[in-house]
């Protein structure tokens, strides 16, 4: 059951990791484009 439950988990939180970790690389980006155009 712990098993089966942590190796549906993982991929989960990877998952949700990478698309946090995207949202903050765009954001930085945007911030340093804006701050270039100003």
């Amino acid at each position: 059951m712990d098993l089966a439950f942590q190796s549906a988990g993982l991929p989960l939180i990877f998952v949700s990791t990478r698309d946090m970790l995207k949202k903050e690389y765009v954001k930085s980006l945007l911030s340093e484009f804006l701050d270039l155009s100003d």
